[in-house]
């Protein structure tokens, strides 16, 4: 189901104020994109970027013990949003500058 089909699915099942209801679904459609943002960096160029980009942070690395890519994004977007950020950028930089190869990766559909 699209996220905007699921927010006015969901928007149109409260009782409140219209105001509010838009509030909910802006809030949703926000919650949607960031979740989006992780699920394309959980992968092994990002995992390896988030460990480098830590190297020197113990409570990052005690935090990624025993947890998965898809954990280790969601953390790293949590608490560490400006590493998060950077590496974002950097591998939509990556993707870009390899242009155009025949290939369709998650990476050629991050934006800048």
């Amino acid at each position: 189901m699209p996220p905007s089909r699921c927010c006015k699915l969901l928007c149109s099942q409260l009782i409140l104020p219209k105001k509010k209801k838009s509030a909910i679904a802006d809030d949703l459609n926000l919650w949607h994109d960031d979740l989006r943002r992780v699920h394309l960096l959980t992968n092994d160029l990002a995992v390896n970027e988030f460990h480098l980009g830590c190297a020197n942070d113990t409570e990052a690395l005690t935090a990624f013990d025993g947890r998965d890519k898809r954990e280790k994004a969601l953390w790293v977007f949590h608490a560490r949003d400006k590493l998060f950020r950077d590496v974002e950028l950097h591998l939509a930089f990556q993707a870009k500058a390899m242009g155009n190869t025949g290939r369709s990766t998650a990476l050629n559909q991050v934006w800048i």
